[in-house]
């Protein structure tokens, strides 16, 4: 999540201020909350590993996080 922070300051200019900040902290975060998220829909401890290492580390899935982030930092 600081990995995410400090390239969102980086990236984003100084107008946002500490959105930027936030944004970065979030984007950091969602790649590892699948994990929490697939305890309820896995419970062996291999299916769990490979849909967090398979499917949410896909270029696919990346592409579609990309336009869904994008909108909701469009929205707020």
């Amino acid at each position: 999540m600081v990995l995410g922070a400090a390239f969102g300051e980086g990236i984003l200019d100084e107008k946002r201020g500490n959105k930027a900040l936030l944004f970065g902290v979030i984007r950091g975060a969602i790649l590892n909350l699948n994990v929490f998220f697939g305890k309820l829909f896995y419970y062996n401890e291999m299916d769990l590993i490979l849909f967090h290492r398979g499917f949410m580390h896909s270029i696919l899935f990346f592409v579609l996080a990309a336009f869904v982030l994008c909108w909701l930092v469009h929205k707020l």
